[in-house]
C-alpha cells in the first residue's frame, strides 16, 4: 500500500513529519535509486526501495504506547537546539524512538502520552476528538464567581478564542487552587485565559491525560499502557469513567485537603439490636410518628407487658395477640351485652326491635318474632301479600301506601 514519504520516515522512528518534509526539500531521500524533492511522492514500503542519508529504511510496524509523569526543566521536544534535558532522555529505556502526543511548558509537568502510532497522535490532538486534559492549577488570589463563568463558557483574548471548560475550586486563600479541564490544546491557553482576569498561574500540573491519571508515577518515571488502555484511546473512549481527583497530588507536595468523602455502606451491624417481643428495630433516620411508632403495643410500657404474656399465644411471641387478652375482650362484650352499653346500647332506629326485644341467647330477634308482617326481597314482589313498604325520599309515593299505581309491586323492602 502506497503511503506519503514523509509518513514512512516518520513511522520508521528516523524523524518527526515536519522533519521529514525538511529532509525531502534538502534532497536527502532517494526512493529506487531516484533522488525525491518533492513533498507529498508516495511510495510503497514493501515493494520501492527508500533510502534516507544512504541508509536503507527499515519501518517498524510494532507500536507501543507510554504514560510519562514530565517532571520539570524538561523540554517536550524530540532535539532541542539550545542543549536542555528531553522528553526523549527520560525515555531511553525503550529501544524504539517514541515522540510526545501534545506538548507541555518547560515549567510544567504532569502526564506525557509517548508513542510511535502518528495516527493515533493526530486523532488525539484534533479538536474534534474532545480529549479531555485535566489540570491542577495555582494562581493568586481568590477568583470571583464572574470571572470564573467568563472562562467556563469561553474567552476571547487578543483575537484568539478559546472554548469552553470546565473549572472548580479546590482550595481558597492567599492562593487558590483549582481543577481545569480542556478539551483543546493551545499554546499556553490557561496561562493566558488567568491572566486575563487578572489572576496569573503560580503553578501548572496536568494530572489526567483522557481517562489515564499519574497514580503511582512519580517525577521522571513511565509506565506502558495495557490493551484495554489502548483499545480505548483508538476507539475513541477518552472520557474518564469518574472524575480524577487532585487531592491525592495535593497531598504529595504537604497542601492540606478536604478529605474524600467515603462510600456509603449498608451494613446491618450499624443497627440497633432487636429487644424481646419487639416487632422490629428502629432504624437510624426512622421519622416520628410512622407506621411502626403508630401500632398498638409499641410503646416501652406496652412491649414489656405484651412480652410477659407471649406464653400460649397464637401467632408467636412478636405479634402481640394472646389468649388471655381474647377472653378479657369477650368477657368485656358479655358485660355490655347485659348491661345494654357500649354497641349494645337500645336502638332508636325506626322499626327496628330495642335491646328490651331480644332473645334469651342475645340474638336479636327477626321480623316474625317482632310481630310485624315479614316483608319479601323480591323485586316487584311489593313487600308481600299484604305487606307494607317505607317510601323512599323523592319516589312520589305517600307513607304507608301499599302497592304502586301501576300494580307492578312497590320498591324492595328493606
Amino acid at each position: 500500500m502506497k503511503e506519503r514519504l514523509q509518513k514512512l520516515i516518520a513511522r520508521a522512528g528516523l524523524a518527526s513529519r515536519r522533519e521529514a518534509e525538511r529532509m525531502i526539500e534538502e534532497g536527502r531521500v532517494r526512493v529506487n535509486g531516484q533522488l525525491v524533492d518533492q513533498q507529498g511522492f508516495l511510495a510503497d514500503p514493501e515493494e520501492d526501495h527508500i533510502k534516507v542519508d544512504g541508509k536503507l529504511l527499515k519501518l517498524n510496524n510494532e507500536y507501543v504506547y507510554f504514560l510519562l509523569n514530565k517532571p520539570k526543566g524538561v523540554v517536550t521536544t524530540v532535539n532541542d537546539p539550545e542543549e536542555r534535558p528531553t522528553v526523549m532522555e527520560l525515555m531511553a529505556p525503550v529501544k524504539i524512538r517514541l515522540f510526545p502526543v501534545g506538548r507541555l511548558d518547560l515549567n510544567t509537568e504532569g502526564a506525557l502520552l509517548m508513542t510511535n502510532d502518528g495516527d493515533l497522535a493526530n486523532k488525539l490532538l484534533k479538536p474534534g476528538s474532545k480529549c479531555p486534559k485535566t489540570y491542577l492549577v495555582k494562581v493568586a488570589g481568590i477568583p470571583d464567581e464572574k470571572d470564573l463563568w467568563k472562562l467556563r463558557r469561553g474567552i476571547t483574548i487578543d483575537g484568539l478564542r478559546y472554548s469552553k471548560c470546565t473549572i472548580d475550586i479546590i482550595k481558597s486563600g492567599k492562593n487558590t487552587w483549582l481543577t481545569v479541564v480542556l478539551t483543546e490544546g493551545k499554546n499556553h491557553q490557561i496561562k493566558n485565559m488567568f491572566q486575563a482576569v487578572g489572576h496569573p498561574v503560580s503553578k501548572l500540573r496536568r494530572i489526567g491525560f483522557a481517562f489515564l491519571s499519574l497514580k503511582g508515577l512519580d517525577p521522571g518515571q513511565f509506565r506502558e499502557l495495557n490493551e484495554v488502555e489502548v483499545e480505548r484511546l483508538k476507539r475513541g473512549d477518552v472520557d474518564p469513567l469518574t472524575p480524577i481527583s487532585p487531592l491525592r497530588t495535593l497531598k504529595k507536595i504537604g497542601v492540606d485537603v478536604p478529605k474524600e468523602p467515603e462510600p456509603a455502606t449498608s451494613d446491618r451491624s450499624t443497627y440497633p439490636k432487636r429487644r424481646p417481643g419487639q416487632r422490629s428495630a428502629k432504624r437510624p433516620g426512622a421519622r416520628p410518628g410512622n407506621r411502626s411508632s403508630s401500632r398498638p403495643g409499641s410503646r416501652p410500657e406496652e412491649r414489656d407487658r405484651r412480652s410477659s404474656s407471649t406464653k400460649g399465644s397464637r401467632r408467636g411471641p412478636s405479634s402481640g395477640y394472646s389468649r388471655d387478652s381474647e377472653n378479657r375482650q369477650d368477657d368485656q362484650r358479655r358485660s355490655q351485652r347485659d348491661s345494654g352499653s357500649g354497641p349494645y346500647r337500645k336502638s332508636t332506629n325506626r322499626g327496628r326491635p330495642g335491646d328490651s326485644d331480644r332473645r334469651e341467647d342475645g340474638r336479636r330477634p327477626n321480623r316474625q318474632d317482632s310481630g310485624r308482617p315479614a316483608q319479601s326481597n323480591r323485586r316487584g314482589s311489593g313487600g308481600g301479600k299484604g305487606g307494607w313498604s317505607k317510601p323512599r325520599p323523592g319516589s312520589g309515593r305517600p307513607a304507608g301506601s301499599k302497592n304502586g299505581p301501576s300494580g307492578r309491586g312497590g320498591k324492595r323492602g328493606r
